[in-house]
């Protein structure tokens, strides 16, 4: 029953994805629909597997994307919905979530234990968790769920990238799951 819950929600989210959709002139409205049945504000606020898209980096939005389409990032459900996609609709994509604001409030009793543990990540992601260049994700605010679980697959070697495959082994599972909630916990205004 739980799956047909969550399949309905998502439908009614699609389907309110789709009038924000019309708001984007020249847009695959049916691409944006896709992208905000998981990916929209409402949603990653309340399911933090999910990551945010919303002001994430235009080139590392690209290439996460094109990876999903090409077969070097794994996911069932991101290579079914962008196995047909073209470049160009790809860079629309990265476009138009890099343009996007997302606002998510600091928490108010932060757990800052994953504030030391993070210094492994500042010479990439930034002292903020903003990132200095467009390749590299912005982690400021990203839903805890979803940096832990990209950390445990870097750790695992299910997601490939020699410097994060390397970075994530060098900290305990209790020190992933302290840094994905540091940053989470930083909120976001972009």
């Amino acid at each position: 029953m739980k799956g047909l819950q969550r399949i309905g929600v998502r439908f009614l989210l699609g389907c309110i994805a789709l009038n924000i959709g019309a708001a984007y002139a020249g847009f695959n409205k049916g691409l944006l629909n896709s992208c905000e049945s998981c990916h929209n504000e409402s949603l990653v606020n309340q399911v933090d597997i999910y990551p945010i898209l919303h002001g994430q980096k235009q080139g590392y939005l690209e290439a996460q994307l094109k990876a999903f389409r090409d077969g070097t990032r794994e996911n069932a459900l991101m290579a079914d919905i962008v196995k047909g996609l073209s470049d160009k609709d790809i860079t629309q994509l990265a476009t138009h979530y890099s343009n996007q604001t997302f606002f998510k409030a600091p928490k108010q009793a932060a757990d800052r234990r994953g504030a030391d543990v993070r210094a492994r990540c500042v010479s990439c992601h930034g002292l903020s968790g903003k990132t200095i260049n467009t390749e590299w994700p912005n982690l400021l605010g990203q839903n805890s769920g979803y940096l832990l679980n990209q950390l445990n697959n870097f750790a695992s070697g299910e997601r490939k990238s020699v410097i994060m495959q390397q970075i994530a082994n060098e900290l305990t599972p209790e020190q992933r799951q302290q840094v994905a909630l540091y940053y989470d916990q930083q909120g976001r205004a972009q």
